[in-house]
């Protein structure tokens, strides 16, 4: 059973200034310190799938966390699609950051928005922009990579939102071994929803296309249950703070078409893939080109005739099955495409049914007709990739 050091929150909510609200602050500490602690757990753990995951996580009221046990165990089995046991120590001690004094005038904001280096999140921050909305970004990164990607778009955000405080949480990564963290988004969420308390604000979006929210496979961090579960825990705890998504029945093309030119121009400073054994030179974080992520990107913007903005991939636009020499990435590439084309004769026979156990009562009115109509909308814009570059 794997036990958590319960300083873990002070590197990562050092940049959020809570004045004297210390309840709260023990709150946000606690709820990092949860997530975190899954986190780490998974990059460290030596049995990759074991039965069942245990995690001892000191916290400030172990009778509240206690009672939330269920529920977190219910977000972890839907992630991993395995057991959790959580048990919750009380700790002996509280550990406040370094005082971090800014300007009450910051606090002055409607939302908090997670940034990353996806093209979600551009698509996302232009929302924001667009609508007048005024929100404060939350970053996670692990590696001196991920830091520069989030730099260069750090620099959009603020010549776009001059208003806005973006905030880059930095933690080393645990792991060399895993590069693509289930736990991971649930530790961005709980640093946005720290920043939304500190900010006494009430709303954080995490942006991501709705053929991601409801296909897992194209690379979702914020599925449509992820979101529905989390905002269940964060209502338990007795915070007023609500997580949304305004791109959950927009495909990936739509939104990116929406943008204007300024913001279609950053497009190539954003990173969707993380297949990094693909790309022989492990310093260079090309885009692979053949994985479904990066499918999901290439589709999105030849639909839509943006290519021109987009990046240079190993394996680039126009490539064939056949073109492709190297026997496993050829395999990939071929299987992914299959994969893509039986989805869309799979709609056009109306045999495409997304169930997440949600009701609309959970989610809202006619969400399934909602997603149906968007799959459509990205058969599409498929038809109209394939047209220009068919792989076969």
């Amino acid at each position: 059973m794997a036990k958590i050091n319960h300083s873990m929150h002070l590197d990562l909510l050092e940049q959020f200034s809570f004045g004297d609200e210390i309840d709260t602050y023990k709150i946000a500490s606690d709820l990092v310190n949860v997530m975190y602690a899954i986190y780490q757990t998974e990059l460290t753990s030596k049995n990759p799938s074991p039965r069942k995951r245990k995690i001892v996580v000191p916290v400030n009221d172990m009778f509240l966390w206690v009672s939330l046990k269920t529920g977190i165990e219910d977000l972890l089995n839907w992630i991993y699609g395995e057991s959790f046991e959580l048990k919750f120590e009380q700790c002996t001690t509280f550990l406040l950051p370094e005082p971090n004094l800014i300007p009450d005038s910051i606090y002055m904001k409607e939302a908090v928005t997670v940034f990353s280096e996806s093209l979600d999140s551009l698509a996302g921050a232009f929302n924001n922009y667009s609508n007048g909305i005024i929100s404060d970004y939350v970053a996670f990164v692990t590696n001196n990579e991920e830091a520069k990607a989030h730099a260069d778009l750090k620099n959009v955000y603020q010549t776009s939102c001059p208003d806005s405080v973006i905030h880059i949480a930095k933690k080393k990564s645990l792991s060399k071994r895993v590069h693509h963290s289930a736990a991971r988004p649930l530790v961005h969420l709980s640093l946005a929803t720290a920043k939304a308390l500190s900010n006494h604000s009430h709303q954080v979006f995490a942006h991501q296309n709705g053929m991601s929210v409801f296909n897992p496979e194209f690379g979702s961090q914020y599925s449509a249950k992820t979101i529905l579960l989390y905002n269940r825990i964060l209502k338990e705890i007795g915070v007023d703070v609500k997580i949304s998504n305004s791109f959950a029945f927009l495909t990936l093309g739509e939104v990116l078409n929406n943008m204007d030119s300024r913001f279609k121009a950053e497009i190539k400073k954003t990173v969707t893939c993380h297949n990094i054994s693909i790309n022989p030179d492990k310093n260079n974080r090309a885009h692979c080109g053949i994985c479904l992520s990066c499918l999901l990107r290439k589709i999105s913007l030849a639909a839509y005739g943006l290519e021109k903005h987009d990046v240079i991939y190993h394996y680039d636009y126009g490539i064939k099955v056949s073109d492709i020499l190297v026997d496993e990435h050829r395999e990939k590439y071929n299987s992914n495409i299959n994969h893509l084309l039986d989805y869309g004769k799979e709609n056009q026979q109306g045999r495409i049914y997304v169930d997440y156990d949600m009701s609309e009562h959970d989610y809202e009115p006619n969400f399934q007709q909602k997603i149906k109509q968007m799959i459509h909308k990205f058969n599409g814009e498929f038809e109209r990739f394939w047209a220009k570059y068919p792989a076969k």
